[in-house]
């Protein structure tokens, strides 16, 4: 293979490696917990109807909240922490 040839291959190999790991960053990553909706919330274990609207109200304060931030609000704890976490960052 000519060295033009093998310039063309690496090129193409590092942009469908580029594609990938993309479409990979795309599909796994995590909502903020700022997204939520509060049926969402309602929705998961240990949250409950008061405890997510304490979440939205947070979330609507603090627009860079992360689910590891909501530990202050009362009531929340890491066992509800780590439940967000698997939906949210």
């Amino acid at each position: 293979m000519g060295h033009s040839k093998l310039k063309v291959v690496v090129v193409s190999a590092l942009l469908t490696i580029a594609l990938m790991l993309s479409i990979c960053y795309v599909f796994t990553s995590k909502p903020s917990i700022t997204e939520a909706t509060y049926q969402e919330l309602v929705d998961m274990p240990y949250i409950g109807v008061e405890k997510a609207k304490d979440i939205v109200n947070y979330c609507e304060i603090n627009k860079n909240a992360h689910t590891d931030d909501l530990i202050v609000i009362n009531g929340i704890g890491e066992d509800t922490i780590r439940v967000l976490k698997e939906r949210w960052k």
